[in-house]
């Protein structure tokens, strides 16, 4: 007979399940050689056996920091460049496919592929006729004459109906997993404008499965999933109730921004794994503190909470918007148990401080080793005004088209296209950063109810998660730099837990089967929303038509 006890168990598992199972072909690129243009007018050549309307051309970037042009030759001698489509918002060129449409009506006989600026680094070659078949009868010569067919084309097509952004860096995985790469082969980071340690965990990924989308991205995902299983967690610790803690995990699993960011080899995820467990160990430090009537005998809670900020602020600075909060519970613990023992909580709060101080540094001893630095207080120093003048002055002057005011984040009004591409068999493929609209709507509400909630009942649970999600998300309306909606990510894990608890407390109030169904028909709505944008959340390709019939519900969703 089936246990109710092993329910929670099933649902954890199935959505472990749910979110591992899109890794299944995830590094879908085969890379058998190499190609290497190290030096300036270095040329490969893709000669056609029989002169064809080409539809597109792509090419995967391995460790390419140089620049090239693809030059074509018509089937009568005319010669005309290329303009190379980076599928990704960024510039960097770097593990991915590039994408190279011919728009020309002409048979081409003969394709050039020149370095400008070395070094250029192609593993792989596919290319289409303008019917979206996949060619195979070509040549590809070095200047030696040497033919690398073979070595850079697969016998079928790597780019089909699986999305190109499942073999490509995208976003700032740019940035990042480039970054873990060079702290492997010993070269200095291109990230320089953060703490490093989101950066050396996911270069474990990449030392354990190579330099693939497997490698970058495996150990971001295990954190998303850690992430669910400690929100549901920390909604037993704090409410003590299996309905609220399956509603808020079941609530973050099926949120847009919690699945496509878990999926990506970005620091958001890390800082958040990381401050729930903060967040968590302070909750029950604060029960420990009342339930003996010292400040000292949770010390244990009071130095993981120490640890576990060290452990987020070395990922993101944007951690640091909880030391309010920890000084409130602070203050909180130490007038609740009038002072008692002062001194040797004095001593505790040293230790915690100097904890989190030595951890958050250390992050910075791989790349100071790296660099050959000899004083490393100077180098902290003269980094962390790097640090500071990035993101308070050169960041603020950043442009782009999907900038938002923080206000309008929790209405999803800005979502954030990272991934778009137009693939060979004529379907679109893209990846949005939006989060959830039922979820983020609905919050909206329940916050304000639970607002309400907590000062009638003076239920200081709530409270505690009230003040975590204000704590996150209000110190960016005071942040000059530009903001973006998936600045959210790290507080819709909190969020999640309030309506859970909201949902739960509507259940718990009320005799009418018909509010009581409209909750679940709200969950099982929540979900099926989710199956409805998932190919903008995944990459799956599909016809454009669905997209704007059924998904841009506003003429700010610009998918």
């Amino acid at each position: 007979m089936f246990s109710k006890k092993l329910l929670p168990l099933f649902f954890l598992v199935f959505i472990s399940i749910f979110y591992s199972f899109n890794f299944a072909n995830l590094n879908n690129l085969a890379i058998k050689s190499e190609w290497t243009g190290n030096k300036k007018d270095t040329s490969l050549s893709i000669i056609l056996k029989t002169p064809l309307k080409l539809g597109k051309v792509y090419l995967y970037s391995s460790k390419s920091d140089g620049d090239f042009e693809l030059e074509t030759i018509s089937e009568s001698g005319i010669k005309f460049k290329l303009p190379i489509n980076n599928t990704s918002s960024k510039d960097k060129k770097m593990f991915r496919w590039l994408s190279i449409s011919t728009s020309s009506n002409l048979k081409l006989k003969q394709l050039n592929l020149i370095t400008i600026n070395p070094t250029v680094q192609i593993t792989q070659i596919a290319l289409y006729d303008v019917d979206g078949k996949y060619l195979t009868n070509y040549q590809i010569l070095d200047k030696s004459g040497t033919d690398l067919y073979k070595k850079l084309v697969e016998s079928n097509s790597s780019i089909n109906k699986a999305s190109i952004w499942l073999s490509s860096e995208i976003f700032d995985e740019s940035f990042y997993a480039t970054s873990a790469y060079q702290y492997i082969n010993n070269i200095p980071p291109l990230v320089d404008v953060h703490p490093q340690l989101g950066i050396l965990l996911i270069s474990k990924g990449i030392t354990a499965f190579g330099m693939n989308s497997f490698g970058w991205r495996i150990i971001p995902l295990f954190a998303g999933i850690l992430i669910i299983y400690l929100v549901y967690v920390f909604s037993i610790i704090v409410f003590n109730n299996k309905k609220i803690a399956i509603f808020a995990t079941l609530i973050i699993s099926f949120d847009f921004m919690q699945f496509v960011v878990s999926r990506l080899a970005l620091l958001e995820v890390f800082v958040t794994l990381f401050l729930i467990m903060q967040y968590i160990f302070m909750y029950l430090y604060l029960c420990k503190v009342k339930l003996t009537n010292s400040l000292t005998k949770g010390w244990l809670y009071f130095i993981l909470t120490a640890i576990c900020l060290g452990l987020a602020t070395s990922c993101k600075w944007s951690a640091l918007f909880s030391l309010p909060l920890m000084l409130i519970c602070i203050i909180y613990s130490v007038v609740i148990v009038r002072f008692k023992p002062l001194w040797s909580f004095i001593a505790l709060l040293t230790i915690a401080i100097i904890t989190s101080l030595l951890i958050y540094c250390g992050s910075f001893i791989p790349v100071y080793k790296m660099l050959g630095e000899k004083n490393f207080i100077h180098f902290i120093w003269s980094t962390h005004k790097y640090i500071y003048y990035f993101q308070s002055i050169k960041a603020a002057q950043l442009t782009d088209n999907y900038i938002s005011p923080w206000w309008s984040w929790p209405l999803d009004m800005h979502p954030f296209l990272i991934f778009k591409e137009n693939t060979p068999d004529g379907l679109y493929s893209a990846i949005a950063l939006i989060g959830n609209p039922l979820f983020w709507w609905g919050a909206l509400i329940a916050i304000v109810g639970m607002i309400i909630y907590a000062i009638r009942k003076k239920d200081l649970r709530i409270t505690y998660i009230l003040l975590i999600i204000f704590a996150q998300f209000i110190p960016y309306a005071f942040i000059k730099r530009p903001g973006y909606i998936y600045y959210m990510y790290t507080i819709a894990p909190f969020i999640a837990i309030l309506l859970a608890k909201s949902l739960n407390t509507i259940l718990t109030t009320t005799d009418s089967q018909f509010i009581k169904f409209s909750v679940y028909l709200y969950l099982v709505t929540l979900i099926l929303l989710f199956i409805v944008f998932y190919p903008i959340l995944s990459g799956t390709p599909i016809k454009y038509d669905y997209i704007t019939n059924f998904l841009e519900w506003y003429p700010t969703w610009k998918f």
